[in-house]
Parts: C-alpha cells; structure tokens; sequence
C-alpha cells in the first residue's frame, strides 16, 4: 500500500510552526540544519516526518520560489510497495514534475 511518509511545507516563522506541531499534534523535534539558503526542521510522530523550511530574507533561488511565495507546502514523499514501473500509474500532469517522472518510469 502506498501511503505519504514525508511532507515539507515552507513556513515564515520556524519556532512558532514547531511548537505547533508540538503541542497540537505530539511531534518531536528530530534534527535542525541549515541547507543552503533555508533552515530546514523535521518533526516525527514516529510515521510521519515533516520538515519545516524557513528560507533566509531575500531568497531568491529557484526551489525556494518552486512551491510559490508565502507559506505552503514545498514537497511530499510517497512509500510505495515496488519500485518497478506500473504502467498507467502515473498522469502526464503528475509526471511534469522531475522527481514524480523519474519515479515513474
């Protein structure tokens, strides 16, 4: 069975989203490091991990602008049971992104 086992979403303020996701949902604070030109958080329940990324003031590089401006999430990851291809698995649409095609194939 396929299910979601990563989800990153861009945030504006890092250590109110994490006590957030602390408080509401019982996520722990796993690891935080600064990758590039963000600072990326990630939270598990012990399912799920999800990264919260706070981009520096003034970004302007490609992935940060990927998602769109403001809060939102940037990326997901899907476990799936087989690595080989499925055929009629995946849309035209879903297989624009590069890392969905090159899943896909």
């Amino acid at each position: 069975m396929s299910r979601i086992v990563h989800l990153a979403l861009k945030v504006e303020d890092l250590e109110r989203t994490t006590e957030f996701y602390q408080k509401v949902f019982g996520f722990k604070e796993m690891n935080t490091e600064k990758v590039r030109d963000h600072t990326s958080r990630h939270l598990s329940d012990g399912v799920l991990d999800v990264a919260l990324i706070k981009y520096d003031a003034g970004t302007a590089s490609a992935e940060s602008k990927a998602a769109g401006e403001g809060p939102c999430i940037h990326h997901f990851a899907v476990e799936v049971d087989t690595s080989l291809p499925q055929p009629g698995r995946c849309s035209p649409t879903a297989a624009r992104s590069s890392a969905i095609r090159a899943s896909c194939r």
